[in-house]
């Protein structure tokens, strides 16, 4: 199969993948790797919600979930917007395993208390969703500081026995490291591989335009919010008198 940064590419991974080895949630093998062959999938998502909830769609085609992980402190994306919100979310209606990408640079680079941050960022992620984040996994972990010690009860997809425990392959930067993970299919018992879904849902690109698209694209959402909110506030003035009289009848 050609090794490209594209969706067909990435199906044909997951039908190689599914067909030779079983495929857990990061929460599954939190604690301790099982016996058995595996290919664990997950996908920081780093830049695009849109491009996430494309590739959880073709997973859930195949009958394939997969964990993903969401930034609290993104500036490409906010996931308490209520649109954003709503992919993020329909990622796990299909299935899938949503938890929170946590970022500990973000607090270093404030000069706040690393391990009371990520707590509270647990804490929000659970209140947004509604649901327990079951794993989560590090923003940066090349650069960023190491957290050995997270609460009790959310294993990281960083831990050792994860990435040092069985082969791991990430597709960070566009560049494998060691050759396209789809070489890797079958050469091994255990595969851990880190996809990002902005790098595989994209036109046919250099990498560096790939980002500058996904800037456009973010671009184009703000604008028509700010649209729609210059259309809300017309609307408002037009009908502000009437608006203010029902607004006093209701208190």
């Amino acid at each position: 199969m050609p090794c490209t940064y594209s969706m067909d590419h990435y199906e044909e991974i997951l039908l190689a993948a599914k067909a030779q080895y079983r495929l857990p949630l990061v929460s599954e093998v939190g604690k301790e790797l099982p016996t058995d062959n595996i290919f664990l999938i997950r996908h920081d998502v780093d830049i695009s919600p849109v491009a996430a909830l494309a590739m959880a769609k073709l997973e859930h085609k195949h009958d394939i979930q997969t964990s993903y992980y969401i930034r609290l402190h993104a500036p490409f994306y906010n996931a308490f917007d209520e649109q954003t919100y709503k992919t993020l979310a329909e990622i796990a209606d299909l299935g899938h395993e949503l938890g929170l990408h946590y970022e500990p640079g973000y607090f270093e680079r404030l000069d706040k208390d690393i391990r009371d941050g990520i707590a509270g960022d647990i804490q929000a992620f659970e209140h947004l969703f509604g649901f327990r984040s079951a794993s989560v996994s590090q923003h940066e972990p090349s650069v960023g500081p190491v957290v050995k010690t997270l609460p009790e009860g959310y294993p990281c997809a960083y831990q050792p026995h994860l990435i040092f425990g069985m082969k791991y392959f990430g597709d960070s930067g566009f560049h494998w490291r060691e050759g396209c993970v789809c070489s890797k299919i079958g050469k091994f018992d255990q595969i851990h591989t880190l996809i990002h879904p902005s790098s595989w849902d994209r036109p046919a690109l250099p990498w560096q335009d790939v980002l500058r698209n996904c800037a456009s694209l973010s671009a184009a959402k703000l604008k028509q919010d700010m649209e729609d909110h210059i259309t809300s506030q017309v609307d408002y003035l037009a009908n502000r008198k009437r608006l203010d009289e029902e607004r006093r009848a209701r208190y």
